[in-house]
């Protein structure tokens, strides 16, 4: 748009919905074209200039790419739903276990489980504060994917993570799972209560 703005231009695309898909965008597209710094957009279909009738158009058109994201993000949004209804995980799997893109859930990451089982358990002790629970984890070998230290504030994103004890947290709703729980939740509730200070 800066350049547009210095410069006359012609602009060719797809379709209208390939440069804007929100009111702002396409009317700024449309006060240029009004100001003559867009001479014309082409497109596929059909050839838009600074008339009547081609505004007209490219407003319903723009509206209608609108239309399209709106619907698309309930969809999208309903599909995550339904999926978490299922007890199926719609995003990438938490440490400690991989997507399955066969069956659509998650399975037990075999190397990082065992860790993320033993943090919980030195944890729920009540003797050991994150950051020295991330160089002990580390001193017994859990890694990042990359091969990195699991920082602190890993840590205690999975230390505060209900899907190790088989709830699914989304959106502030709870959804039971079906992928193999690591922990049970007596241990979870305990480590909670360190976290927050009642321990």
């Amino acid at each position: 748009l800066k350049y547009i703005e210095r410069n006359e231009c012609i602009i060719y695309a797809w379709k209208l919905d390939r440069l804007a898909r929100n009111p702002k965008d396409g009317g700024e597209l449309q006060w240029l074209l009004g100001k003559g710094q867009i001479l014309e957009v082409r497109t596929f279909e059909r050839l838009f200039r600074n008339t009547s009738d081609d505004n007209f158009m490219m407003n319903l058109d723009f509206g209608m790419a609108e239309k399209y994201v709106d619907d698309l993000s309930i969809n999208v949004k309903r599909g995550i739903r339904a999926k978490l209804e299922k007890g199926e995980w719609p995003n990438c799997a938490p440490f400690g276990y991989n997507n399955n893109i066969t069956t659509h859930l998650v399975d037990v990451n075999q190397e990082q489980a065992p860790h993320v089982i033993e943090m919980f358990r030195l944890y729920a002790t009540g003797g050991y504060g994150i950051r020295e629970l991330s160089q002990i984890m580390f001193d017994k070998g859990m890694r990042t994917r990359g091969g990195a230290k699991v920082g602190k504030t890993k840590i205690h994103v999975m230390l505060t993570n209900p899907f190790y004890y088989g709830m699914m947290l989304k959106d502030g709703l709870f959804y039971p799972g079906k992928h193999e729980t690591l922990i049970v939740k007596e241990t979870f509730d305990r480590v909670q209560d360190i976290i927050s200070g009642r321990y």
